[in-house]
């Protein structure tokens, strides 16, 4: 029997913000400070996944910078899915969830990308096992989003206070770095982790929804990103080396 995790809130923004908006031009700055990241690391082909992979941005962007690379995606959305192969009829894209136990992929990829996923999620020990499953011999696991520096582990809910029919929303969760190396580490391959701080280089001017983070000026960062939760948005990337497994 096939076991689900399944975050305790629900993640209900992501179909309205992708779907109706159309952001291939016009990259993320994550996307670029990944795309840096890898530069000169690289052979000239292989094969790249982006779990979690919406309507196919990250795919879209990467393609211009690797373009000796064949990409897939994954998404539980049909409809994320469905997008991202009109946009990007040349790659691969399927709907399914990596986040099962167990997860078996029938692929190995020389680069894996899970960007900013696991923080919906309560949990993120059998998802990083997933991950890793994916990636070869020599591969690399990128996986970004927010995350502690202090050894706290964080589950946050929210949910619109002006509709009392709203639901409990989930997308802000932060693990900490300690979890997630103490994770990886207990896990059959021999690993190299290497953490990279993230800074969002310009001015993000407050939406009409508060929980799309927007930036403020403060002593240490004039591009602090926030949200309407009361959290500072502090991203990071890391990175995993798989250099091999050392067991069955």
């Amino acid at each position: 029997m096939v076991k689900k995790i399944i975050p305790q809130g629900e993640r209900l923004a992501d179909k309205a913000i992708y779907l109706h908006e159309d952001r291939y031009e016009g990259p993320k700055e994550i996307f670029k400070f990944i795309a840096g990241m890898l530069d000169g690391k690289l052979s000239t082909t292989g094969k790249m996944l982006d779990v979690g992979c919406a309507t196919g941005e990250l795919i879209f962007f990467l393609k211009k910078k690797f373009p000796g690379f064949s990409f897939t995606g994954i998404d539980v959305s049909e409809s994320l899915i469905q997008r991202a192969k009109e946009k990007i009829p040349s790659e691969k894209f399927v709907c399914s969830d990596i986040l099962t136990k167990p997860f078996k992929s029938r692929e190995k990829f020389d680069v894996v990308f899970c960007i900013g996923v696991l923080s919906i999620l309560d949990e993120i020990d059998a998802p990083l096992k997933n991950l890793l499953s994916c990636v070869k011999g020599d591969g690399t696991l990128i996986v970004a989003g927010m995350f502690n520096d202090e050894p706290i582990d964080v589950l946050m809910r929210y949910k619109p206070a002006a509709e009392e029919s709203s639901k409990w929303l989930t997308g802000w969760n932060t693990f900490s770095t300690y979890s997630y190396e103490r994770i990886l580490k207990s896990m059959p391959y021999d690993l190299e982790l290497e953490w990279s701080g993230f800074r969002m280089p310009y001015q993000i001017k407050k939406g009409p929804d508060p929980m799309r983070s927007w930036t403020i000026k403060t002593g240490e960062n004039p591009f602090q990103q926030v949200n309407g939760a009361c959290q500072l948005v502090n991203i990071k990337v890391l990175r995993v080396r798989v250099k091999r497994k050392l067991r069955p």
